[in-house]
């Protein structure tokens, strides 16, 4: 599961930290990499501890986010409350690790 789960936060802490479309221009620059990385680690920090709020924050409010059905309690969710909940639940299933 843990893999999965580090699969899965790649591409969210991705576009969740400072913007799909920002993304490419914001790693351009050192600073860019640099706060990308600060917010990439605060996003993780708030997962570990459970706080799914300050995971999810940074999201657009419209997100529409998709999990292939493979997964654990895949499929679509769209605004940041569904993501929330789907992120609570699937780190219900693995208290005991870290991303």
């Amino acid at each position: 599961m843990s893999k999965l789960v580090l699969i899965f936060w790649m591409g969210f802490l991705c576009c969740a930290a400072i913007g799909c479309r920002r993304l490419g221009d914001a790693m351009e620059s050192s600073e860019g990499r640099g706060r990308a990385i600060e917010l990439l680690r605060e996003a993780y920090d708030a997962f570990n501890r459970g706080d799914m709020g300050a995971a999810v924050e940074r999201l657009d409010p419209h997100i529409e986010w998709t999990e292939p059905d493979s997964f654990p309690g895949g499929g679509t969710y769209h605004g940041t409350a569904e993501v929330q909940g789907y992120l609570t639940r699937s780190r219900a299933g693995w208290a005991e690790g870290r991303s």
